[in-house]
């Protein structure tokens, strides 16, 4: 059954998500670029969003629903050919950020909040951190080893925090996933990731 701050919780981050990437992330897109501005939304719209739903909800179909819908506005401005800010024509990565979130919430969410949580966050703020240092530094979309380093400290901390010790290996795996380039790695992060969590806990339970 909802309750009233399930409804607060939906109405907060629905206006929450469109505020970023309707409006603040096209302030950051004026005063830096779309890759700057892609991992903005991916820091505040995703990974923001993620952390206050244990706070909020109840239930997970209605941070579920945020994410379908977010799934939907993504797809529907490329379909129209009219890409936001923090869109590239012919690159759909941001349609699969929110997709892998529609699907993972619902999915693991009651197998592994703690793992689900950490993936996740592996990919909306360890690929935000490499994404953005690597723009300081290259100036250009590059896998280099600094954001490479930048991403995999900062999955150290959120897997250490959410998983203890098992966190720092999914940690390791989030950033080795990002590295390779056959999938994209809005899905290869958490993907494997989560593999690697629900693997874990078959084996040491």
């Amino acid at each position: 059954m909802l309750t009233i701050l399930d409804l607060v919780g939906f109405s907060w981050l629905l206006i929450w998500n469109i505020l970023v990437v309707v409006f603040l992330s096209k302030i950051v897109y004026r005063r830096f670029n779309v890759y700057v501005s892609r991992k903005f939304v991916h820091i505040f719209a995703g990974g923001l969003s993620l952390i206050q739903i244990p706070f909020f909800f109840s239930q997970i179909y209605l941070p579920t629903l945020i994410c379908a819908l977010m799934t939907l506005l993504t797809a529907y401005t490329h379909l129209k050919k009219k890409e936001l800010w923090f869109q590239l024509r012919g690159n759909y990565a941001d349609i699969y950020f929110c997709l892998i979130f529609t699907v993972f919430l619902p999915l693991f969410w009651g197998i592994d909040r703690n793992a689900v949580l950490a993936s996740l966050l592996f990919m909306a703020w360890g690929d935000a951190a490499t994404g953005i240092v690597r723009n300081k530094v290259y100036g250009r979309r590059v896998k280099g080893k600094l954001g490479s380093i930048a991403m995999l400290i900062t999955c150290i901390a959120i897997g250490f925090y959410f998983k203890g010790l098992v966190g720092i290996g999914g940690a390791a795996i989030a950033t080795i996933s990002e590295l390779q380039e056959k999938v994209d790695d809005n899905l290869a992060v958490p993907i494997c990731s989560m593999l690697y969590f629900l693997l874990v806990n078959l084996f040491l339970g």
